[in-house]
């Protein structure tokens, strides 16, 4: 016993270390002000300035031109979109409040601040099917490799929705609907990460969580235009319009861009399978999705595990709706509620040679995703003629492999759990009753 708790607190002292180490070695090219570092923080510190003053950050023109003077570009701006909503404006505003440099510093902080706080809330979930202990610890540790860690580096704010996604996830489990309502409305600070969850809360008629979710939303879309003078109708509308540009650059996620592969998004798995960046393929792509959309959500409903009921469910989707809507690898939380399951699953099975398998792959995939997802562009670069290569395309998206591989897991065992293995179900519902 001594020596399995050693290995353990030596696991977890590697993680610890490794992540302290890493930080504090960027640190210095963070807080150097590169402009590949410091790119988003750039356009929310215009996109708040411009806020303050009345001015549209949607449209592309005026604000391409003040980026561009933040940037001390000697040959003008260029017409850039602004794709962040309104909500965020407030944040914003007030990052814009402070020097730039000091902005950078109150962004790390806070980010280095809820890395903690979300492997808090991933704890508080363990913790109702399990006691925490040195693994779980272990398995915490583990995840500051992963890329939680890209929000520090590239100064991203999904730390920020992961925790509200995860707090509505736990509040859930604990019976807590209103109060897990006002944190799925906080997510709308990405509205990629909500949707799925919020259509299985409505199909499950927990319209107190909806209700409750959508005066959240509501709040946080009217609120910043009381410290503006724009006009609610007309900027909101400017916004839709940004989204509905075509995507390019690192967002471009056709097969033949090779920096697509560090998307999470299924459509760029299946556009590199159909070899085509043509309209035709793009219009596939998107029916494919939407026609898998529909089947996980049959398959979350149709049948009950008892594996953990509502965290499995919620789980899939939450698996899904990485794979299925535009994501990067700083809103890895959405794989985490996965790995959760899968953790657990294999902690609760009874024969020690199953128990030890399904650990096994488990860490498989929770230090899969510590790999860095340009790994692929490194490939390239060393060797350009695998741009050219179908299968090395094909294989590039290893995230988008990750996380399908996490969904597929579940799945299975939500359908053949039984010959998995058996184990104690315990419902959080039992500990913690609806009061």
């Amino acid at each position: 016993m001594r020596t399995k708790n050693a290995l353990w607190i030596l696991v977890i002292v590697v993680f610890i270390g490794l992540f302290a180490y890493r930080t504090a070695y960027q640190s210095a090219d963070f807080f150097s002000y590169t402009e590949d570092m410091h790119w988003d923080l750039d356009a929310w510190y215009v996109a708040g300035e411009m806020w303050r003053a009345g001015e549209n950050p949607y449209l592309p023109a005026e604000f391409g031109q003040r980026l561009a003077e933040l940037r001390g570009y000697q040959d003008g701006g260029e017409n850039l979109s602004f794709n962040y909503p309104p909500p965020l404006m407030l944040f914003f505003m007030g990052l814009s409040l402070l020097p730039i440099q000091a902005a950078s510093w109150l962004l790390f902080g806070l980010n280095l601040l809820l890395i903690f706080v979300m492997l808090y809330l991933v704890s508080r979930i363990i913790v109702l099917y399990r006691p925490v202990g040195l693994p779980e610890i272990a398995f915490l540790a583990a995840m500051l490799s992963t890329g939680i860690r890209t929000n520090l580096k590239y100064h991203q704010l999904g730390l920020i929705i992961g925790c509200a996604v995860l707090g509505t996830i736990l509040l859930v489990l604990r019976k807590r609907d209103t109060a897990a309502g006002l944190t799925a409305g906080a997510a709308v600070f990405k509205p990629t990460s909500a949707p799925i969850l919020m259509v299985y809360f409505l199909l499950k008629k927990n319209f107190r969580l909806v209700l409750a979710a959508i005066g959240m939303n509501v709040i946080f879309w009217l609120l910043p235009f009381l410290f503006t003078s724009l006009q609610i109708i007309p900027t909101v509308l400017d916004f839709a319009t940004t989204l509905g540009g075509q995507a390019v650059g690192i967002d471009d996620p056709s097969p033949f861009v090779a920096f697509s592969a560090t998307q999470y998004q299924l459509q760029v798995l299946l556009l590199r399978a159909l070899n085509s960046d043509a309209q035709w393929a793009h219009l596939t792509a998107w029916v494919l999705v939407i026609g898998l959309t529909i089947l996980v959500f049959w398959l979350v409903l149709k049948r009950k595990t008892t594996w953990f009921p509502e965290l499995f469910d919620l789980a899939v989707l939450s698996v899904w709706t990485m794979l299925g809507i535009y994501h990067r690898s700083y809103e890895v939380y959405l794989l985490i509620p996965g790995l959760v399951v899968l953790y657990l699953v294999a902690q609760q099975l009874e024969k020690p040679r199953s128990r030890m398998q399904a650990m096994t792959f488990t860490w498989g995939l929770l230090l899969a995703d510590a790999l860095p997802s340009d790994i692929s562009i490194r490939l390239i670069e060393r060797v350009p003629a695998l741009a050219d290569v179908y299968l090395f395309r094909l294989a590039a998206p290893i995230k988008v492999w990750l996380s399908l591989a996490v969904l597929v897991s579940l799945l299975v065992i939500k359908y053949w759990g039984k010959k998995i293995g058996t184990a104690q179900s315990l419902s959080p519902a039992n500990r913690y009753p609806e009061n």
